[in-house]
């Protein structure tokens, strides 16, 4: 894994990976039916806390994928943003039901 030279972090899912390593996520809320945030970050779960700040609504992290070089977690963000309507910024146009399902074809096997 990691030598004592190489910067760690612990990630989503307990495991120590690189510290270039980001995750591919989607945030929702059920009060928000049909807009879904996709995003990189390092902790998922830390970046769901900040965008739940100052957002009256209820938010979950509906799925991530990764790790990934920050470099590779990018061209997914941005095919994801390509292949969905963009409603604002990083929002898409997504059912709540179905949105965690977007990053399934990203998954490592």
């Amino acid at each position: 894994m990691a030598n004592a030279m190489t910067p760690v972090v612990t990630t989503l899912d307990g495991k120590a990976v690189h510290a270039n390593a980001v995750w591919v996520y989607v945030i929702g809320s059920p009060m928000l039916h049909s807009w879904v945030k996709v995003g990189i970050a390092i902790d998922p779960k830390g970046r769901l806390k900040q965008h739940q700040t100052g957002n009256p609504f209820p938010l979950c992290l509906l799925n991530a994928v990764g790790p990934f070089h920050k470099k590779r977690a990018l061209e997914i963000e941005k095919m994801l943003l390509a292949e969905n309507k963009v409603v604002q910024g990083e929002w898409i146009e997504s059912s709540f039901a179905t949105a965690g399902g977007l990053l399934n074809k990203f998954k490592i096997k």
